[in-house]
């Protein structure tokens, strides 16, 4: 039986002060220093926050997204490299707004891990999930899982910034956070989008939306 649908959150819920301060963030994450490797301070309530309010969001949406627009940008793995994040919106740029104003955007996972700044790719692309839920399309990679990103790093890359009960706590809530991720899309009705591909087994669209996160 398929899961009960719950409404999609399509709109921003943020509060107009709530929007301000995170698009504060925003400009932190993509300020020249930053993409040059300097990180930024987040604060361990601005963490939290934000990754509780992305997970309320992503509940909200199905394991497999149906209805994609086509004429989306579609990214794979970042790994931790905001310079890359940088560079994809920079591209899509129009009249000097990001690309995150102009367009739509697919995320295929592996957003962490590797890279020197995961925690700056994982608060970019939250509070863009914030801002514009029906633009920002965020699937899950095997990177996002708790036992591949304890091994490659990004664990490492939390306790080296906050404190150890901090740490703990903030990356166990990221994670968190990861688990509601959705794990497939269809683009335009045509093109299936997933991390891993395809399977080497049949499955259906029925299948796919079968799939319970408990």
């Amino acid at each position: 039986q398929e899961p009960t649908a719950v409404p999609r959150i399509r709109t921003c819920q943020a509060t107009v002060e709530e929007q301000a301060r995170y698009r504060n963030i925003l400009d932190q994450i993509f300020a020249k220093d930053t993409i040059i490797g300097c990180r930024v301070e987040f604060t361990p309530d601005d963490v939290y926050e934000i990754a509780n309010k992305t997970e309320e969001i992503i509940k909200t949406e199905p394991m497999l997204i149906e209805d994609i627009p086509g004429g989306i940008t579609v990214v794979s793995d970042l790994h931790g490299q905001i310079y890359d994040l940088s560079r994809v919106f920079k591209a899509d740029s129009i009249d000097g707004k990001p690309g995150y104003e102009c367009t739509k955007y697919l995320f295929m996972g592996d957003y962490v891990d590797r890279g020197y700044m995961s925690l700056e790719v994982v608060m970019a692309l939250f509070i863009l999930k914030i801002l514009y839920p029906d633009k920002i399309f965020l699937l899950r990679g095997n990177h996002e899982f708790i036992a591949v990103n304890t091994i490659y790093g990004f664990v490492n890359e939390i306790y080296s910034r906050y404190e150890n009960k901090e740490a703990l706590f903030l990356y166990l809530k990221i994670n968190s956070c990861f688990c509601y991720l959705s794990v497939a899309g269809i683009v335009g009705d045509k093109f299936f989008c997933a991390h891993a591909g395809i399977s080497l087994g049949s499955f259906t669209r029925h299948e796919l939306r079968r799939v319970n996160r408990t």
